[in-house]
């Protein structure tokens, strides 16, 4: 077993021109064709073929797959994984997208991740409240009002991650766990560069989830947008995570 966790967080812009976009959709199946054809409005469609079709493109870098042939299933509550020919995922991998920004993340030697990403934007007391738990909140709300909305998201982020990385997602109450991000005193001025920073899991409700040995990470993607890592890691804290970072094009 390799001694390191080894994790890539692919980033790109949700824009395309129209004649690479045209080209990325000969990549998709005929069902993620038609999901995307009921997207009302262009750009939600645009943004759901650069987020499939890269995804499929990325994960055949992996696999030695053809785009156009990478088969998915689903775990837990919905959680896409590959099909590998023998039937087995051959790696784990995890996707988000937010207002104007796409985060894949894919690991050879990870049982699980889970990774989020959200644009900052502002965020009412009442809401922080609901999404947050009690501890939590009282700390979003100690923040100063300038980054009040960054610590909200850090938290958010943090959260989301936690629950894609086993695939429940919300179904899983927000009240059962407490997240404690290591938030930057200042705000991250490059975009290409996010530095990884460990955050606490003080309180796990579930013993099952306690005893996987999960461990989470929050990010900074320059200063509009804020994300989270949650990797399966087993109880070794020794164990080393590395993650890469790589940009296909900036935030749109």
């Amino acid at each position: 077993m390799d001694s390191k966790i080894k994790i890539d967080l692919w980033f790109w812009g949700l824009s395309e021109p129209t004649a690479g976009a045209r080209r990325l959709k000969a990549v998709l199946s005929e069902r993620e064709k038609a999901r995307m054809a009921r997207f009302k409005f262009a750009h939600d469609q645009l943004a759901f073929l650069l987020c499939r079709a890269r995804v499929r493109r990325l994960l055949s870098r992996y696999t030695g797959t053809p785009p156009a042939d990478i088969r998915f299933g689903e775990v837990g509550r919905g959680k896409p994984m590959l099909i590998a020919p023998d039937g087995t995922p051959p790696l784990a991998f995890n996707l988000s997208h937010t207002d104007g920004l796409a985060c894949l993340a894919v690991s050879t030697n990870a049982p699980s991740i889970g990774v989020d990403i959200e644009r900052i934007r502002p965020i009412e007391d009442d809401f922080s409240a609901y999404a947050l738990t009690k501890p939590e909140a009282a700390t979003v709300h100690a923040t100063g009002k300038d980054h009040r909305d960054r610590a909200f998201f850090h938290h958010w982020t943090g959260k989301e991650a936690f629950l894609k990385g086993p695939g429940e997602g919300l179904w899983q109450s927000l009240e059962t766990f407490d997240v404690v991000p290591d938030i930057p005193a200042t705000v991250p001025a490059s975009v290409t560069r996010p530095v990884l920073r460990e955050a606490r899991l003080p309180r796990i409700d579930d013993h099952a989830q306690r005893a996987q040995g999960w461990r989470l990470f929050t990010f900074d993607v320059g200063p509009d947008f804020v994300g989270a890592l949650a990797v399966l890691a087993g109880h070794d804290r020794s164990r080393e995570i590395v993650v890469r970072s790589r940009f296909l094009s900036a935030p749109s």
